[in-house]
Formats: C-alpha cells, sequence, structure tokens
C-alpha cells in the first residue's frame, strides 16, 4: 500500500496516517479503518488532522454500534473544534447530539 511505504519513510507524516485509514474505510474493511485512526491519534493527538480523525473514527464505531466509544471520539473532537475553530459547521457536536444516549 502506497502510504504505509510512505509511513516508512516519514513517520511524522500525519496526513499519511489518516489517507491510510480512509483508503482502508473505503475499502469496506472498518477494523483496519479504525485501528489506523488510532494510530494516527497516537503519533498526533492534537494537530489540525486529529480532528477529522477522532470525527472519521467515531462515524466508523457508530456502525458497529460502540456507542461509549464513538462518544468518547465526538467529545475530543469538540473540544479541538472549540479551541481551534478547525470546522465552522461544527459537524463533531452535531453528530454528537445524534448518539443515543
Amino acid at each position: 500500500m502506497e502510504y504505509g511505504e510512505t509511513l516508512k519513510l516519514d513517520p511524522n507524516y500525519a496526513t499519511g496516517y489518516y489517507n491510510m485509514a480512509f483508503t482502508y474505510q473505503m475499502a469496506g474493511n472498518i477494523q483496519a479503518a479504525i485501528d489506523q485512526y488510532n494510530e494516527a491519534l497516537r503519533h498526533f493527538p492534537d494537530n489540525d488532522v486529529a480532528y477529522r480523525v477522532r470525527y472519521w473514527c467515531a462515524r466508523l464505531l457508530k456502525q458497529q454500534h460502540r456507542i461509549s466509544e464513538a462518544r468518547q471520539k465526538l467529545e475530543e473532537a469538540v473540544r479541538i473544534n472549540n479551541a481551534e475553530h478547525l470546522d465552522p459547521n461544527d459537524t463533531a457536536s452535531k453528530e454528537l447530539a445524534k448518539l443515543p444516549r
């Protein structure tokens, strides 16, 4: 996989982790996508990519009915967005409000 090779060469390439996870997601390999999103967060917990990573990871966790994990990711995304104003539409907050209690 192209992103895997890129990350071997430059493990500090935050967008590479996100893109690799998204590639897994589009291929239908949901658990691999979640794992890769979490790997991205391990390396880059609070950069500009972290908001999107948390949002997309939460959506996948919700699909798998892992609601408490999805809620945690969305709450973290909202925290980042409140501090950095990365998403003017506040998409993570809207998604968080849709989660069952």
